[in-house]
């Protein structure tokens, strides 16, 4: 495993597992590269599934495996399935999901959700996240809340920490959904999580995420995956999707 970070303290801490999807991604791995080069903990593995790209982003991960222990380039059906993949080779205690497009804003960011992780008995921990969306920076994150959950994502996903016990118990990805499948894993798992919160912007989403590019996708899979969950159904989903329209048109507006 390689230490990127250089702070001696935290060497012997849990091992924690980024795994990052990328496709086409060479315009803007490289801030995502830097970031993650320049965290102070220094127990990290970092794992890099590629879809197949055609432009140079295996150029950029062959020029920088001092700080990638496993990548691969293949075909896949979008980010959950690379997630899955990325989890079969994943050693962690802890694991989490960076995108091509997103990057650590604080050197010690994951050494402080690391001291969170393994200060209690939690097994999920999460921070906040600053977005551009609408032309505006918006800042974006909620403590984990199961009964919130219920109708809209409260916790931002990038970068939060899941105990490895998570997917052992709940299984992986579901890679039917291309958008919002960390919902419907964090619902699934829901019962079992004992959520951490750190009150602090850890992670820069850049707006290529996939999350970002288009709402009404994303509202759209949203909205089928609680129609599928046995605690809210069709009725309620229908209901949140409405809402979340709506707020979204007073968002652009404002």
């Amino acid at each position: 495993m390689k230490n990127v970070g250089d702070n001696n303290e935290v060497s012997d801490w849990p091992l924690v597992s980024i795994i990052t999807a990328t496709f086409n991604a060479a315009h803007c791995l490289p801030m995502t590269i830097q970031s993650i080069r320049e965290q102070s903990y220094g127990n990290i593995e970092w794992i890099v599934v590629d879809g197949a790209s055609k432009d140079a982003t295996v150029e950029l991960i062959r020029q920088n495996e001092d700080v990638i222990d496993f990548w691969l380039s293949e075909p896949d059906t979008g980010i959950y399935d690379a997630w899955n993949k990325g989890l079969e080779h994943a050693h962690g205690e802890w694991i989490c999901f960076l995108g091509a497009d997103d990057r650590y804003c604080q050197n010690d960011a994951l050494e402080k959700m690391a001291r969170l992780a393994t200060g209690g008995h939690r097994n999920f921990v999460s921070g906040k996240m600053q977005i551009v969306l609408y032309n505006k920076k918006i800042i974006r994150g909620d403590p984990w809340n199961a009964e919130r959950m219920l109708s809209h994502q409260v916790v931002i996903h990038p970068g939060a920490l899941h105990h490895r016990s998570l997917f052992e118990c709940h299984g992986r990805f579901d890679a039917r959904y291309k958008i919002a499948g960390d919902y419907d894993f964090l619902l699934r798992a829901s019962d079992s999580i004992r959520g951490g919160f750190l009150d602090e912007v850890v992670i820069d989403m850049g707006p290529e995420g996939a999350s970002n590019r288009k709402l009404l996708p994303v509202f759209l899979e949203t909205c089928r995956i609680q129609s599928q969950c046995s605690r809210i159904g069709k009725s309620k989903a229908a209901f949140n999707f409405m809402l979340s329209m709506f707020k979204a048109a007073i968002r652009r507006l404002a």
